[in-house]
This record gives C-alpha cells, structure tokens and sequence, in this order.
C-alpha cells in the first residue's frame, strides 16, 4: 500500500504546483451524514486544510451523499495524509 501512495505523491508533485487548491471528494451512507462528515472536516483540519468551498449531493435514491471539499493544499505530502488516514474512517469512500 506504500507504494500506491508514494506513487500518488510523485503523480501529485508532476502536476501541480503547490502550493494549490485540490478537491477531495468523499462518499458516505445518508443515515451517517452527520458522524461522518464531522469526522471527514476533523481529518481535514488535522492536517491543516482550510475549506475553500464545500458541495453535496444526495444520490438519486436517496441512499449515499457525495461530498466534495476543495481545500488550499501546501504539498502533496499533506494531501497523500489525508488519503492514508482516511482509511481508518469507517463508512467512507474516497476518490
């Protein structure tokens, strides 16, 4: 799994200059919105990510939410912590 990040990050550094806006988009169960999209803006926050804008959208069967953050990202070091430590949020996607 290192590699896979490792490799995010040189792909990272290859196409953007940092530092630079970067979207995040997360999905999750509707009935866990609101736990799940606390933790998400805390996992953002603990790397230092300031939300630029923030949009959602409730999937046609009402079942999933798809949430998409655009944070300003220092480095690719910082955005490929947010992809490993959102690993460990049970119930979330990441894309």
């Amino acid at each position: 799994m290192q590699e896979q990040f490792d490799s995010l990050e040189r792909k990272l550094n290859e196409t953007i200059q940092f530092p630079d806006t970067y979207t995040f988009k997360f999905i999750y169960a509707l009935k866990e919105k609101t736990t799940l999209k606390q933790r998400v803006e805390d996992l953002l926050s603990k790397h230092s990510m300031e939300i630029v804008t923030y949009n959602e959208k409730i999937s046609s069967k009402g079942t999933y939410v798809s949430s998409s953050y655009t944070i300003q990202a220092l480095n690719a070091k910082q955005l490929v912590s947010v992809y490993k430590d959102s690993q460990h949020i049970e119930g979330i996607t990441v894309l």
